[in-house]
């Protein structure tokens, strides 16, 4: 269960506390000792499997393990190392456990979405079956300004998951879990405008779609200067994955329809999302977006287009 708390100040803090307490790290006298490369028993992948299920639970407010959940979720066939994989995970969190914070602001009517994605490349040494495996992330960070005037930030969705798609390229990772976050973040968009405007007639969301018109200003924030220089540049350039013009064509095309009103590049050490594709990364900006504060420490490059191109 999820439990709500609404502060003095207006504030709500979301926890699962209670929850967490109740996991049980796999105890079990076949695992101890058991070599790591070799095969969980059927006992021990049975727990396994059930521990995995009830941590990815625990993602409604601890977004800062979802990567970890996501890579278990991969395994088909448990090893020793797998089960004890799982209970470090459990361990760090009922000895941490975070809580969701939304500070009480007022809006601003500014979403920015924060995408990054990582992959394995291939290098054609041997048979390995994760080479072109790509893991993406996005987080929607809703901007307003505090009583007194501080900057803060809502965490409304958080994603992490698998590419669909092979992976050939660092630059195909980042285009794709792009286009792919922005797809997923426009129901999270139209739903953040229904909320100040009223319910939209199905309609008014084709024509949306169509012709624009989102009051909503989305921001879209990428740490790829590869992916930032192809979505600002004048003359669109066919990427030398061909497969991927469609993708950045798209994301164009949002952006001609003010659907996203502005593209943004982001130095990685102030990439919120990073967390999503890295588990040996500092889950701190996870943590702090879900503190309810987000800020860019070093450099930013912004880009808005001219909407009289179109």
């Amino acid at each position: 269960s999820v439990h709500y708390e609404m502060k003095a100040d207006g504030s709500v803090e979301m926890d699962q506390d209670d929850y967490v307490t109740t996991l049980r790290p796999i105890v079990s006298s076949e695992l101890t000792g058991a070599a790591s490369d070799a095969s969980a028993t059927e006992q021990v992948a049975a727990q396994f499997v059930s521990l995995r299920g009830a941590l990815a639970y625990t993602t409604i407010t601890q977004a800062w393990i979802q990567v970890y959940i996501v890579a278990m979720q991969r395994v088909q066939v448990p090893t020793n190392l797998d089960a004890r994989r799982v209970n470090a995970v459990t361990r760090k969190l009922q000895k941490e456990p975070k809580k969701m914070v939304y500070p009480a602001m007022r809006c601003e009517g500014k979403l920015d979405l924060h995408s990054d994605s990582g992959d394995r490349r291939l290098t054609g040494d041997g048979d390995d079956e994760v080479k072109g495996y790509g893991i993406r992330g996005l987080n929607v960070l809703r901007r307003g300004k505090t009583a007194d005037g501080k900057d803060a930030v809502h965490l409304v969705e958080t994603i992490c998951k698998s590419h669909r798609l092979q992976i050939r390229s660092s630059y195909a990772a980042e285009t794709i879990a792009a286009a792919h976050g922005v797809d997923e973040a426009y129901p999270t968009m139209v739903t953040i405008q229904e909320l100040t405007n009223g319910v939209l007639t199905p309609e008014r969301l084709k024509h949306l779609r169509e012709y624009g018109g989102l009051l909503v200003e989305a921001t879209l924030t990428t740490d790829a200067e590869s992916l930032y220089k192809s979505l600002t540049s004048k003359d669109l350039k066919v990427p030398t994955e061909k497969t991927l013009m469609g993708h950045v064509s798209w994301i164009r095309e949002m952006m001609m329809l003010d659907l996203i009103h502005a593209v943004q590049w982001c130095d990685t050490r102030d990439m919120t999302a990073d967390g999503h594709t890295k588990g040996s990364v500092d889950r701190h900006l996870l943590l702090e977006v879900m503190s309810g504060r987000q800020t860019f420490v070093h450099e930013c490059k912004t880009y808005s287009p001219h909407r009289g191109e179109r």
